[in-house]
């Protein structure tokens, strides 16, 4: 990988920056950016924006827009000890990729900010540069609704938050976050508790890998629960974050009576090798005892909720068989004392669609008398037919690798669509290095896939 890249990719690694915890990573980019003379903006949020005059000969041309975001999604193996409010992330290098030690790598966009550093720090051609580095967009892209788009010149943005190599992003889905809330009662009964934990589902990311018919962990309980009688539920947790594809759920419920639990986790494991998945884990553990427990009203009412839940893909853009147009992703589902707190994220190309699934979820939780909260709406990016930006793109590809490059609108959300909200004039393109199998412990990113990708964005600067 190249050395600037790697250097900076090593030093953002040691740094927290799972969402909501980027005050340390704000902070080093404020300071790398003083210990170089360069302008630097900090907002409340913990936004950072960099700027870099132009080099001599570019002094006339119009500034450009790079931006990458701060934070990471943590996610790791249940048997790993990793601390991410501490400990840096392990890099590992592996036939060719680099990947982390039973943990999110953080690529996704850890190599954005560093591509980014390298590029002021070098002596590459180029306009003037702002560079903006945003926080908390893995839950909404907080930081970009958040940014005064008032301190930028420009009317071109670079994203460097993509994951796929040779293909430029021009569009994505909008989304929403929604939250719900079920308040219940505890009671304490006496009898056999079961702790069943799920583990080791692929997961996912709940844009990108949402049309793969991966097993979520939270809607397999709600299937296998339904299948149960006269229990009483202790607790369910799943989950961390709402835009990933859950992998991983603990449950516990109580019965009067001893229960064999078998053929339950026989039924489990059949279902899940059915959906294409082998390395999944179930363990189960029986105590008897007393236990304080939901009542069996509320038992069922946070169990039919899950089970009539909508997951997946909603719906297809019309004759796109292959590009999702609605999604909706049950990714969280947490016990605290009495409350049970469940959060989905929805994603839309269409604003209309998007606001009908919410209704529906609003109706599941409206049936169970839970109360719902929706946040962080945010529209797609819509494919801009004149893109100028993209033909420079299209046209410095074509001359450096003497193949087409491929445009793509995708799921997945990016925040060029707050940006062009704040800027209607806003000319945008996303660009990345092959990332795989990001949200997830198996992240990886393809080494000389980062080292083209730099090399290529260098191309488009000189060129603009």
């Amino acid at each position: 990988m190249n050395d600037l890249i790697y250097k900076y990719f090593k030093e953002i690694s040691k740094i927290p920056r799972e969402t909501y915890h980027i005050d340390e990573i704000s902070n080093y980019l404020v300071e790398f950016a003083k210990d170089r003379n360069l302008e630097v903006y900090q907002d409340e949020v913990g936004n950072v924006i960099i700027k870099k005059e132009a080099s001599d000969n570019y002094r006339d041309h119009e500034p450009v827009i790079i931006q990458a975001h701060m934070d990471m999604v943590c996610q790791k193996d249940k048997d790993s000890n990793h601390d991410f409010s501490k400990d840096p992330i392990e890099i590992i290098e592996e036939s060719g990729y680099l990947k982390a030690n039973r943990t999110t790598l953080g690529a996704d966009n850890g190599i954005g900010l560093a591509m980014a550093l390298s590029l002021l720090e070098s002596d590459v051609l180029h306009p003037k540069l702002e560079v903006v580095f945003t926080v908390n967009e893995e839950v909404g892209m907080e930081g970009a609704s958040n940014l005064d788009f008032s301190k930028l010149e420009s009317n071109r943005l670079i994203n460097i938050d993509s994951e796929d190599e040779g293909i430029l992003t021009a569009g994505c889905a909008g989304g929403v976050r929604v939250e719900v809330t079920y308040t219940g009662e505890l009671i304490e009964k006496e009898g056999y508790i079961y702790t069943i934990n799920i583990s080791n589902l692929l997961g996912g990311h709940s844009g990108v890998d949402i049309n793969k018919n991966r097993v979520n962990a939270i809607k397999l309980v709600g299937e296998f629960l339904s299948t149960i009688n006269n229990y009483y539920l202790v607790s369910i947790n799943g989950g961390k974050v709402d835009n990933a594809i859950c992998n991983d759920c603990t449950f516990e419920f109580l019965l009067e009576d001893k229960f064999d639990y078998n053929a339950l986790e026989d039924n489990m494991y059949e279902y899940i090798k059915s959906r294409g998945e082998d390395n999944a884990s179930i363990t189960v553990i029986e105590n008897k005892g007393k236990e304080k427990v939901f009542s069996l009203e509320d038992t069922n009412n946070i169990i039919n909720y899950i089970y009539n839940s909508k997951n997946g893909v909603i719906s297809y853009e019309e004759g796109l068989d292959d590009l999702v147009k609605t999604s909706l992703n049950f990714g969280v589902i947490s016990t605290s004392n009495n409350i049970i707190t469940m959060k989905h994220s929805v994603r839309s190309s269409n604003d209309n669609e998007r606001d009908e699934v919410v209704n529906m979820i609003r109706e599941n939780a409206d049936s169970i008398n839970a109360s719902i909260e929706v946040k962080n709406t945010y529209s797609g990016w819509k494919y801009n037919e004149e893109s100028n930006l993209r033909k420079i793109f299209e046209s410095v590809y074509n001359e450096m690798f003497d193949k087409d490059l491929i445009i793509n609108v995708v799921h997945a959300g990016l925040e060029c669509g707050i940006f062009i909200g704040k800027n209607n004039k806003l000319d945008c393109v996303s660009i990345g290095p092959t990332i795989i199998g990001a949200h997830t412990p198996d992240e990886k990113v393809e080494i000389e896939s980062v080292n083209r990708t730099y090399n290529y964005l260098i191309k488009v600067l000189e060129n603009l």
